[in-house]
């Protein structure tokens, strides 16, 4: 899987992250990977728009609620409610939900 990886999800120059997202004719696998390796894959219809805004937001509630958690390991199954609830109304409060 390095190699793919390495492919598909090139990863950073300059600071700027250089695939946001892949096409197929079926879908479109948005991806945000950040500095510190964290990799995100939401995958969307093709009409979908604003895909990484929500991503990021998504991001933002994940270190607000887990990685600033020192009671939640970040290798386990994430069972916060404040967390599933802030993605929940993140992703249905987007306009792409439907």
């Amino acid at each position: 899987m390095p190699r793919i990886n390495a492919n598909v999800f090139p990863r950073f120059q300059d600071g700027q992250q250089l695939l946001r997202c892949f096409r197929t004719s079926v879908y479109k696998m948005n991806y945000l990977e950040t500095p510190t390796g964290l990799k995100m894959v939401l995958n969307t219809d093709l009409t979908a728009a604003t895909v990484p805004e929500l991503l990021k937001q998504i991001y933002k509630i994940y270190v607000d609620c887990v990685l600033r958690n020192p009671l939640i390991e970040g290798t386990k199954t994430i069972t916060s409610e404040a967390f599933h609830s802030q993605l929940n109304e993140a992703v249905e409060t987007h306009p792409c939900f439907a």
